[in-house]
């Protein structure tokens, strides 16, 4: 990936683009069974153990920093599954057209939901900030409404007796096209822009599709008198279901409640409303949780997306502050929660930040500057050069550096001196845990019930 980097950017973006179809399956059918998927899951977790707690439910790397801190697994509810799809069922005029890729997944999905009863299927295009990945491949998200067997014995083998379920929940809603039973159509995702800009478009929309358009594509709407499309000619929604990417789909509960009831287990609910919601409260349980350890409570570590180091951040005393991506929404809610710091006389004197680059100068990106200057305004002092460091990487080629996955582990551990880096201490208890959520969780939108 950082060898990309070298090349060109139009050169580059297709190589990318190549790349990222390259995961990709084309035989969805067969590719996809629930029981062989799920076995692949719990088989990251240490056999024969017993945990106080297992979570399960709705993606989110905050919450991934809790079950890290407490020592508990989690089982996710949404897998995604990328499908190779043919350019031209899809890409009309060198833009996407959401309606086409709709219904190419028509059939496609059909041979999926066939063989697997039990998920919901849900295909994201987001033309925004997938804009070079879709091009040759769609995004198919998998959701289990029933526990597979592979889950049901996990859960049996590793949670001890009057164990405890932690149902996490993610309750953020999106417009979309109901195209069969169990099977849906989202038009965008969540990031700069709302569902409604993504349907209707704006006119930032219409500034984003024009400046995507190669000289190519200009070159032969003009000689072939093609109409150019100032939309992605989202589909008219039907039906407003949970998200693809974050959402909680609830047809899952009503399987987990009886089989805890069957086994005596304990439920407990994490509800929020967007994924982001959990950021400050994770971040303020971290400090709190540096407090009892005696260690300082000033350096946060600001991620984004796919981009998490929850192993990391306890080691080297990092406070966890996680953002769905790098655009505007997001940075407002990192600048809500350091304003909130610094009116309680709790601002932070160091920060690192990873960014993630969709490579595309989406609509609503925040620039690498805006965090910056973000970040800089509400550090405790006037920060060094080694106070304030985006790693991972090159300010530069934000958002076209194709080398950050490679390289924000590797350039974190060279940032921590030696001097600041810790043993691991124990897990956190689950009542320490559970304390913090009744205590804390409704000042922060994040309701914890039993």
């Amino acid at each position: 990936m950082p060898s990309i980097n070298y090349l060109p950017s139009s050169l580059r973006n297709t190589v990318y683009s190549q790349l990222g179809a390259s995961e990709a399956t084309d035989d969805v059918a067969t590719t996809f069974d629930a029981e062989q998927i799920t076995s692949s899951v719990v088989a990251h977790f240490p056999p024969h153990r017993k945990y106080p707690a297992v979570a399960i439910g709705s993606s989110n790397g905050a919450l991934t920093h809790l079950y890290t801190a407490m020592g508990v697994p989690w089982l996710p509810q949404t897998l995604l599954m990328p499908v190779k799809r043919p350019k031209n069922a899809a890409i009309k005029h060198g833009q996407l057209d959401m309606t086409a890729s709709m219904e190419w997944s028509k059939s496609t999905g059909a041979d999926l939901l066939r063989n697997n009863p039990n998920i919901e299927l849900y295909h994201m295009d987001d033309p925004n900030q997938d804009q070079l990945m879709i091009h040759h491949m769609a995004y198919f998200r998998i959701k289990f409404i029933r526990l597979t067997e592979a889950y049901r014995e996990f859960l049996l083998n590793s949670l001890g007796e009057n164990g405890t379920i932690i149902l996490v929940r993610c309750r953020l809603k999106w417009p979309s096209t109901k195209i069969a039973e169990r099977h849906y159509f989202q038009s965008g995702a969540v990031g700069g822009i709302s569902p409604e800009e993504f349907i209707k478009g704006s006119d930032s929309v219409e500034n984003f599709i024009a400046s995507q358009r190669s000289f190519a594509t200009k070159l032969a709407d003009k000689a072939f008198e093609n109409e150019h499309r100032t939309d992605w000619n989202a589909p008219l929604p039907n039906c407003e279901v949970p998200e693809a990417e974050w959402g909680y789909s609830e047809g899952l509960t009503e399987d987990i409640v009886v089989f805890a009831k069957e086994y005596g287990f304990q439920i407990k609910y994490v509800d929020y409303n967007h994924p982001e919601d959990v950021s400050p409260l994770v971040a303020d349980a971290y400090r709190q949780w540096q407090k009892q350890l005696n260690r300082p409570t000033g350096s946060i570590l600001v991620e984004s997306f796919i981009l998490a180091e929850p192993w990391l951040s306890i080691r080297y005393n990092l406070t966890p502050f996680w953002s769905v991506f790098s655009v505007k929404p997001s940075l407002e809610r990192l600048r809500q929660y350091l304003e909130k710091c610094e009116k309680t006389d709790r601002s932070y004197q160091r920060a690192i930040m990873f960014l993630f680059c969709s490579g595309v100068h989406s609509v609503g990106l925040a620039e690498v500057e805006e965090w910056k200057a973000v970040l800089k305004k509400h550090l405790g002092q006037e920060p060094d050069k080694n106070d304030l460091l985006l790693l991972g990487t090159d300010d530069r080629s934000f958002p076209k550096d194709f080398g950050f996955p490679a390289r924000y582990h590797s350039e974190l551990v060279q940032a921590v001196d030696a001097t600041d880096q810790y043993v691991m201490p124990p897990s956190l208890p689950l009542d320490w845990f559970e304390n913090f959520m009744i205590q804390n969780g409704n000042d922060y939108g994040v309701h914890y019930s039993a």
